[in-house]
């Protein structure tokens, strides 16, 4: 068997000797480019990693658009409303559940006095509370009556209450929560 021999071309040898040129000089610029953005970031100090500053939103507006109020409840409070029960002609509750920001709230508008609505209520929290303290407050342009209630006895589950009655519009309001989130709420009541 004869063995054919290749006989390469000085053009073709050229071609390949440019290639490897090329090469070699991106091989090359490689190395200088990798040294200098090395030797660069020496330069640039490390970036300091910090927790990004979150401050948790506790709080949101709930509006009522019937009665014409709003005020700054907890976000994530689950809402149950009633009507014309018990002697109320609204009653809602924003109960806490396991997403909650806060307490319980509940607000309830009757057509019932002040003074009825306050006799009303130190009887309903007399099994389970002892009124602590009783003051006039102040909501909105309005005068009202806070009251304080700690539980009785022992029993852990029970929480103490702050309760602000107040009167607008031949109508009186009952708002009740935990004295942590009375005064924010307070604070935050606005009529319409």
């Amino acid at each position: 068997m004869k063995v054919k021999k290749i006989q390469i071309k000085q053009n073709d040898k050229l071609f390949v000797w440019s290639m490897y040129l090329l090469f070699g000089c991106l091989v090359l610029f490689a190395i200088v480019l990798g040294v200098r953005l090395n030797n660069s970031r020496k330069d640039i100090p490390a970036p300091v990693l910090t927790a990004p500053a979150t401050v948790e939103k506790i709080w949101m507006d709930y509006t009522n658009i019937e009665f014409k109020f709003s005020m700054d409840v907890p976000r994530l409070l689950t809402k149950r409303e009633t009507r014309d029960q018990a002697g109320y002609r609204y009653f809602m509750i924003l109960a806490e559940n396991q997403v909650a920001k806060g307490k319980g709230v509940s607000l309830g508008v009757t057509s019932r006095s002040m003074n009825e609505e306050i006799a009303e209520t130190k009887k309903g929290y007399e099994e389970e509370g002892v009124l602590d303290s009783e003051k006039d407050i102040q909501i909105a342009d309005e005068k009202g009556r806070q009251l304080s209630f700690k539980p009785k006895g022992d029993d852990k589950t029970l929480e103490s209450r702050d309760v602000v009655i107040f009167s607008h519009n031949n109508l009186t309001f009952t708002l009740a929560t935990t004295p942590e989130q009375i005064g924010h709420i307070i604070e935050s009541f606005k009529w319409n």
